[in-house]
């Protein structure tokens, strides 16, 4: 899409001229959020007059496409929102008969805590690293909290893999539990390894091709890769690229692992003018939301038409942008 007609409203919306909106609804999900990214990184530069200011923790996400963050959240937050999931669980009755991996809903009191805590997690600090990233603002547009429990199944997730989502979808895991070898974490491989796994044929396999074998991704006769394994206490997170990168889950072993995950995109306007309005909606969404089924074009509103979930070829190399096209 050669022309970005839109304008913005008075309440920060925006609005696709038609031509552009007729597009958005036809193209496919990685042409869809890279023209919106275009857009956000635009308007980023007209609205503050320069691209985003270089951070630490901007510096390692843009070159590995994953940063550790240690103590995101104060041990006591995790804490009690763990502890509503057990009086969630203790009313399910029988936790060996819950499915190993459950998603937690978003009552009434849990909805409560986590929007108190919103400006502690997305704290100035991180809000500037995630800017760095994008060359934009950013955008929460999906919240979901789990529970795994230390009794493993052949869940996919817990096989090497990278997420079939456009490549602008960040993820901020924070392991309410810990994250170690024993308590359950994500295993990360660095950008520059994933790629290593792309050339050598390991980027998307089918389902019932992930494996837990490195040797297997990357040659019994290559050097062994990087592997980021975190061990951090309760309240810490992970910032990572998921459809750039590969990176598995790793099953507890003593007890349960509470994790609550958000979902990350470019913003055309800043996150802290879009929270009142976007958090309500979030925590009241019971589908699972990706980049793949929403439009940035209309609110992140679930599209609904048949999807063309066809990988186009240049994904496979963990790009944030499409060839020929550049970050400027």
């Amino acid at each position: 899409m050669s022309e970005l007609d839109y304008t913005i409203n008075d309440q920060g919306i925006l609005v696709p001229a038609p031509a552009l909106r007729e597009w958005s609804r036809s193209a496919n999900a990685w042409d869809r959020h890279w023209a919106y990214h275009r857009i956000c990184r635009n308007e980023y530069r007209a609205m503050t007059g320069a691209p985003p200011a270089p951070t630490p923790i901007g510096r390692q996400l843009s070159t590995d496409a994953v940063c550790l963050l240690p103590g995101i959240l104060p041990a006591s937050d995790a804490q009690a929102l763990s502890e509503t999931i057990d009086q969630f669980v203790e009313r399910l009755g029988d936790a060996e008969k819950v499915p190993a991996a459950t998603r937690i809903p978003w009552s009434p009191q849990r909805a409560t805590m986590l929007r108190s805590m919103m400006p502690v997690i997305f704290s100035d600090a991180l809000s500037a690293a995630i800017e760095e990233y994008f060359g934009s603002y950013f955008q929460v547009f999906s919240v979901s909290m789990s529970r795994v429990w230390p009794r493993p199944d052949d869940h996919c997730s817990f096989l090497w893999h990278r997420d079939g989502e456009p490549p602008q979808q960040l993820h901020l895991m924070i392991y309410l539990t810990g994250a170690s070898t024993t308590d359950g974490s994500t295993f990360f491989l660095p950008l520059e390894e994933s790629r290593r796994a792309a050339k050598a044929g390991y980027s998307y396999p089918p389902l019932d091709q992930r494996t837990i074998d490195l040797s297997a991704v990357m040659g019994a006769d290559s050097q062994p890769p990087r592997v980021i394994e975190p061990d951090m206490p309760p309240g810490s997170g992970a910032l990572f690229a998921a459809p750039r990168i590969l990176h598995r889950g790793n099953w507890p072993v003593c007890r349960e692992r509470d994790t609550i995950l958000f979902l990350i995109l470019p913003s055309h306007r800043p996150w802290a003018m879009r929270a009142d309005r976007a958090l309500p909606k979030l925590l009241a969404e019971r589908r699972e939301l990706t980049a793949l089924i929403v439009d940035p074009f209309e609110d992140c509103a679930v599209i609904s038409k048949d999807l063309n979930v066809t990988l186009p070829d240049w994904i496979h190399q963990c790009d944030l942008y499409p060839p020929g096209t550049s970050a400027a």
